[in-house]
């Protein structure tokens, strides 16, 4: 993913951040004070709608996402589509999941669905599954001019998992449970054996359990370049990925309740720590990257350690979330399982979805939570998969 585009993205989701006056003060024992700290930081879909019920940025988080989703609204706009990757279309489709899953307010009548708009996403992406080499996967890139193009990664891959798996809940189709197999298999060697549900949970343990290198005294930090040098390497991009991982961490223990022990002992010292990093900048309330630095600010600042101070500080919110909704518990976005298959911007052949059957719902709880918990180890992934 290339930092222009998570520049973009980053903006995008964040599209009206509050000026702030004064330090971030976090109680994590008061619910107050935890939607307090991540009003101050900006917003996203989950801050609007599924953790604090503030809709005050609904329009612009909406816009962003309808701007961007283009004229075919499958997130190939005209002024990106050239250049853009399988990992940035994936992202975007995986923020629609998002959206219908929280119940955010539907787009205006005679628009897609968020489900029909990740569908789209889906269908792209499957005409792009490309068996004539290392035995199928996706391109890192979409078009053979693009630099990456000879390059199949995980973050590319890991995108097309997550919103196939969350399609498979949402929906109840078999075909979407069967490409999810399909991404993993392909990515891993190694098989477990078992019923669905056993399998799915085996897998999830051992990412949770992997994802400790992640973690320094239970403090979130990028490993691979915060502690690199005297201030750290890390790029644009590494910059947000905290934000995604404490996100799916926190999607992972409504979707698998038994991994809440584990996850919550590294987000709520993760969120004091970044509301003590939050204290740099003229206004003393800027956030740096290095929250295992407590209240020495590091100097760094950006969208992306803005993200990442809201996602962590918010999701100690989890607990009292509503459930991620599907087409039979209260979710209303529409979807549209033909969704981009007509696009001419790939030439692969195309998957058919067929209806859902009683049977096709099983396994994909556990399933969704593997997705949202990591997308194949989290932000690992991102770390060594670009």
């Amino acid at each position: 993913m290339r930092s222009q585009k998570m520049l973009a993205y980053g903006a995008a989701i964040c599209a009206s951040c509050i000026q702030m006056t004064s330090a971030v003060t976090l109680d994590l024992n008061s619910t107050d004070s935890i939607k307090s700290a991540a009003s101050e930081n900006g917003q996203l879909t989950e801050y609007n709608r599924y953790y604090t019920g503030d809709a005050t940025y609904n329009n612009e988080t909406s816009q962003a996402l309808l701007w961007q989703a283009g004229p075919s609204y499958d997130f190939m706009p005209e002024n990106q589509t050239k250049t853009e990757g399988n990992d940035d279309q994936g992202f975007w489709g995986m923020a629609a999941m998002t959206a219908a899953e929280t119940k955010f307010p539907d787009p205006p009548s005679g628009t897609p669905g968020w489900v029909a708009m990740g569908q789209a996403v889906f269908n792209l992406m499957a005409g792009r599954w490309d068996n004539t080499t290392c035995g199928g996967g996706l391109r890192w890139q979409i078009f053979t001019w693009n630099q990456g193009y000879t390059y199949k990664n995980s973050i590319a891959n890991g995108c097309f998992f997550n919103i196939g798996a969350r399609l498979a809940r949402y929906t109840g189709n078999q075909t979407y449970v069967d490409w999810a197999n399909k991404i993993w298999d392909w990515e891993e060697s190694n098989q477990t054996n078992g019923t669905e549900q056993t399998k799915w949970q085996t897998r999830l343990s051992g990412l949770l359990n992997a994802s400790s290198i992640f973690f320094k005294d239970d403090i979130m930090y990028e490993q691979a370049c915060e502690d690199v040098g005297d201030g750290g390497t890390c790029d644009t991009d590494q910059f947000t990925f905290k934000a995604y991982f404490s996100r799916w961490l926190a999607g992972t223990t409504k979707l698998a309740p038994y991994t809440r022990t584990q996850i919550m002992a590294w987000l709520s010292p993760s969120a004091s720590a970044a509301a003590e990093q939050c204290d740099g900048g003229a206004d003393g309330a800027v956030c740096g990257e290095h929250w295992t630095a407590g209240s020495t600010y590091d100097g760094t600042y950006g969208v992306g350690q803005q993200m990442s101070a809201l996602s962590v500080v918010q999701s100690n919110l989890v607990d009292e979330a509503p459930d991620l909704v599907t087409n039979t518990t209260g979710g209303t976005s529409q979807g549209n399982a033909a969704a981009g298959s007509t696009s001419s911007r790939t030439s692969n052949s195309q998957t058919v979805i067929t209806p859902a059957t009683g049977g096709d719902k099983a396994g994909a709880g556990f399933l969704t939570a593997l997705i949202i918990g990591g997308v194949l180890g989290g932000v690992g992934f991102m770390v060594w998969g670009e």
